[in-house]
């Protein structure tokens, strides 16, 4: 089964106009990706912002437990067994 895009560069490429359901998916579908991409913009600036100030304020200690928590609240380390790499 063809995606929205795919009908919609096919038709283009064939001169006619993509279908308006094609073009309405389009849409949505963007607009879902443009709405995950500025909550992730946000949560990086929101993230961000302690560490700035505390480099603002020249307190290295707290650059690094900002650094720290950003970490904590933010990266899954995933550990593998090491057994299985061999």
């Amino acid at each position: 089964m063809s995606t929205w895009m795919e009908r919609a560069a096919a038709a283009l490429e064939a001169g006619e106009k993509p279908a308006y359901a094609d073009v309405e998916q389009g849409l949505f579908e963007t607009t879902q990706k443009m709405v995950a991409l500025e909550k992730a913009l946000q949560q990086i600036g929101t993230s961000l912002v302690p560490i700035v100030i505390a480099r603002i304020n020249d307190d290295t200690p707290g650059v690094l437990a900002a650094v720290d928590d950003v970490i904590k609240n933010n990266v899954i380390v995933k550990v593998q067994d090491h057994a299985s790499l061999h």
